[in-house]
């Protein structure tokens, strides 16, 4: 239902900015350009972040450790997160990481400290993912035709970029609470192997 929702947000956005240029701003250009690049421009940016995505996932786990400074999340980070209602929107958010790698993210499955860490690992390759993403866009424009740079090419990086925002926040929003649950499953793996072990 969310994937039909952002498809949907995709789609109204695009035909917007298409329906936009034909009857506004561009009325005497070529209506076959102005759809050719309608649809072709959004196809281009869904490739675009396919080829990043496949790219940052074939990059070394080890460069995903949660403890890495660019994915700590600072405590005044987390409060401006409360203060966006990010509880409240982020269900409306797809998550694709159940077909992309067999691991979804909306929903943790397991309370073990191994699957917890992969999890984790999980969120900053999404967090990557998403930055490339929303910045690959601006690729685009230097491979479309220049007259529909302005009016239909940007709108459209604009989009796909702040389409990729909100999975971001939500990956730096919920990692303190993994690292949480993941430090307290470890300590108790510990103690139960201490244990044993006497």
């Amino acid at each position: 239902m969310h994937l039909k929702l952002y498809l949907w947000t995709i789609a109204v956005c695009a035909c917007a900015i298409l329906g936009i240029n034909v009857f506004f701003i561009h009325p005497e250009a070529s209506q076959f350009q102005l759809i050719l690049w309608g649809i072709m421009g959004p196809v281009i940016l869904f490739a675009l972040d396919a080829v990043f995505a496949i790219i940052m996932h074939s990059l070394p786990r080890k460069w995903m450790n949660p403890y890495r400074k660019c994915f700590t999340v600072s405590r005044k980070e987390v409060s401006l997160y409360r203060k966006t209602k990010i509880v409240v929107w982020k269900d409306y958010i797809p998550d694709t990481g159940k077909l992309t790698t067999g691991l979804s993210k909306s929903k943790i499955e397991g309370t073990q400290k191994d699957y917890l860490y992969a999890f984790l690992e999980e969120t900053c390759y999404a967090e990557w993912v998403h930055y490339g993403m929303a910045l690959c866009s601006f690729i685009l424009p230097f491979i479309s035709p220049r007259a529909l740079v302005p009016s239909m090419i940007m709108p459209q990086v604009i989009v796909n970029f702040l389409l990729n925002i909100p999975p971001i926040l939500i990956q730096r929003n919920n990692r303190p609470k993994l690292l949480a649950m993941y430090e307290h499953s470890k300590k108790t793996e510990e103690k139960q192997q201490e244990k044993v072990k006497q």
